[in-house]
């Protein structure tokens, strides 16, 4: 698509139902941007949604020349025989590669991953003011089984030796908007203790009901 002065997200896509597959996922969407003699990519963190609600505003980011978007579809549950082509790991392996490789000694891979109860664990580009909610966000958003009434953060610390270390944020749902990751941060989101558990008893014999019974955890 040709370029041109004031482009922006919505310049692009301006129906959700013409422009975009149904499993298109509105909520996490990014912009690659070249910078620099180097070749090296600037991550653009957005959501469609916002963008189309308030065309033209601070959430419709400007487009320049040679910017690519990435659109991702819904991370749901998994169909092996649906096309993979626009998922999330598919899309991001390219991207993760080249933020590591124009990494070095003195700036550290604008990365930051997540794990637990999320619907698609993985690492992602840390774009600029990225924050614990953006990362849940950017990871499909939580399932059913998270306790989210707070986050785990470990932060890798570099100690005056060389040496690292690891410093644990416990950031409560509340500042989770608020709290901005840094390179390399891993987020764990909680699981519910004993949800979905279903552990079994079978009563046989001479009993009035036998059979098999869910116990309580």
């Amino acid at each position: 698509m040709g370029w041109h002065d004031n482009m922006r997200i919505t310049s692009i896509i301006s129906d959700v139902q013409r422009d975009l597959p149904p499993d298109a996922d509105l909520s996490y969407s990014l912009i690659l941007r070249e910078v620099g003699t180097n070749l090296d990519i600037e991550v653009i963190q957005f959501s469609l949604v916002d963008a189309l609600l308030a065309p033209g505003g601070d959430s419709d980011p400007r487009l320049e020349s040679r910017d690519r978007v990435l659109i991702f579809s819904y991370e749901g549950e998994i169909d092996s025989k649906k096309d993979q082509t626009a998922s999330r790991n598919v899309l991001l392996k390219p991207v993760i590669e080249k933020l590591r490789a124009q990494s070095n000694s003195q700036s550290l891979p604008l990365i930051a991953s997540i794990s637990g109860a999320v619907r698609a664990q993985s690492t992602y580009p840390l774009a600029n003011g990225l924050t614990v909610n953006g990362l849940v966000q950017a990871a499909g958003g939580t399932t059913d089984a998270a306790f989210i009434g707070s986050y785990e953060v470990r932060r890798l610390i570099e100690l005056p030796d060389g040496s690292t270390s690891a410093k644990i944020f416990d950031v409560s749902s509340i500042d989770a908007s608020n709290f901005n990751l840094k390179p390399l941060d891993h987020v764990t989101v909680k699981r519910k203790a004993n949800w979905g558990s279903t552990e079994r008893v079978t009563v046989s014999g001479e009993f009035l009901y036998p059979g098999e019974y869910v116990i309580m955890p």
